[in-house]
């Protein structure tokens, strides 16, 4: 991390690339790993977010978000997708879960799911939009 640090600042003090330290890292990442990870916080009643920059460049699948996760499993589980889809792994509609259940098995747009649950997950599409469950 130092040593991208350290040449996104030489890049910048030479005029390679203008941009701030912080878009130069993200370039850095996308070079090395085929993409960056942006992480947001959570905010009042809304859940935190993270999501890749840089897959689409890379490999030519799609960015992927995972809403109301931790940062670490966040991380993980957006990590794996670049993963797989660099090795040439796709995924068609549906193949990717929108939400992820209670450790009692309720998914986000089960009817007996409570409404915190469900505003933690908000929903993109639903299961029924490509067949699934």
């Amino acid at each position: 991390m130092r040593l991208r640090r350290r040449l996104a600042k030489a890049n910048l003090q030479a005029g390679i690339i203008d941009v701030d330290p912080g878009e130069q890292t993200a370039l850095a990442d996308i070079e090395q790993y085929g993409c960056h990870i942006v992480h947001v916080l959570a905010e009042g009643t809304l859940p935190p977010f993270s999501y890749s920059v840089g897959i689409q460049r890379s490999s030519g699948a799609p960015e992927l978000i995972a809403i109301g996760l931790k940062r670490p499993l966040a991380h993980f589980i957006l990590n794996e997708y670049n993963r797989r889809v660099r090795s040439g792994e796709r995924f068609g509609a549906g193949q990717l879960a929108s939400g992820y259940p209670t450790t009692a098995g309720v998914w986000p747009w089960d009817s007996e799911a409570d409404e915190e649950f469900r505003a933690w997950q908000p929903l993109l599409e639903t299961p029924e939009d490509h067949g699934a469950r």
